[in-house]
């Protein structure tokens, strides 16, 4: 596992002048879990340690075809950062995309246009006073290569546990560092290629162009604005603990697997996964009582509360 020690992201526009998101998420009065001395800070899980600064490229969503798209169009984008919405594939997924297309970086963002009718645009107010998306707001996770397989990735296909042999982790990791930024820092990131390229309509992709107020969604080529992506991480190996409790059933040929995972990213956990944990706790509890009387289910039924070491949420 790994864990973010700094990061950085500067935009510098064509006249010098510098942009640089906090890279932080606001702290709010009415939400005490956000001012927390002991916060997790923004980052990707499994990213890669390193620095990046060139010009950047819009990708859309970062799918495959969103690249094939912007290979069609001239795009250059060997030596170039990328700049990808949230959506559509895995986030791990956009990376590798990026990579394997010769580019030294990514910066991933949320964006509005993906929450439906709860924006603010369609006069929902943002969190702590809405249910909108709070501007500020950064989707955390891992940017693993979970195609190519999950797990730890320093031991693909069997159990990691001290003493096993660790294998090269490159082809499940990152090799070009990645940082995730809110919607409000990416808008004049994405400003900035305003007028550049072809324009996000013109692109004709499905999902590229989403609802920043200000954004056009250009591809960007030619707007010799830069980014500057430094980002530091700590690898580790720590031990992590699964709970497992088994009511053994009649027929011991079906099982029954109910389960949920208990990591967060964040200090409270918010709903996710406190919400699933709390209805497997009541499950228990239930299926307790139950045993209790003498009842016994015709599957075996396995509870299971995990650590998802690849954090795919």
């Amino acid at each position: 596992m790994n864990y973010p020690v700094s990061n950085s992201l500067a935009l510098t526009y064509p006249n010098g002048t510098v942009f640089a998101p906090t890279l932080e998420e606001d702290v709010l009065e009415e939400d005490p879990t956000t001012s927390y001395p002991n916060a997790v800070p923004v980052f990707h899980g499994y990213s890669f340690t390193g620095n990046a600064s060139a010009e950047y490229v819009y990708v859309g969503r970062g799918q495959q075809v969103d690249f094939e798209r912007l290979e069609a169009l001239g795009v250059p984008l060997e030596g170039k950062i990328a700049v990808a919405k949230y959506g559509g594939p895995f986030r791990g997924l956009k990376v590798k995309n990026a990579q394997d297309h010769g580019m030294i970086g990514a910066v991933i963002f949320s964006d509005p246009g993906d929450d439906g009718n709860m924006t603010q645009a369609k006069g929902v107010a943002a969190y702590p006073d809405g249910g909108a998306r709070n501007p500020s707001t950064v989707q955390r996770g891992s940017v693993m290569f979970l195609s190519t397989y999950p797990g730890d990735p320093t031991t693909p296909g069997y159990v990691s546990k001290p003493g096993v042999v660790r294998a090269d982790r490159g082809k499940v990791t990152p090799g070009i560092p990645s940082l995730p930024i809110s919607w409000a820092e990416a808008q004049p990131i994405l400003q900035a290629l305003n007028g550049f390229g072809t324009n996000g309509t013109q692109v004709n992709r499905t999902g590229w162009v989403g609802a920043i107020p200000g954004v056009n969604y250009n591809t960007g080529a030619g707007s010799s604005a830069t980014l500057s992506i430094s980002n530091v991480m700590n690898d580790t190996y720590g031990t992590i603990w699964n709970a497992i409790g088994i009511i053994n059933g009649t027929n011991q040929d079906e099982v029954v697997l109910v389960g949920n995972h208990r990591d967060a990213w964040i200090v409270g956990g918010a709903a996710d996964p406190n919400s699933g944990s709390a209805v497997l706790i009541e499950l228990a509890k239930a299926f307790s009582k139950l045993t209790a009387t003498g009842w016994k289910p015709t599957r075996t039924i396995v509870l299971c509360s995990w650590v998802r070491i690849t954090c795919t949420n």
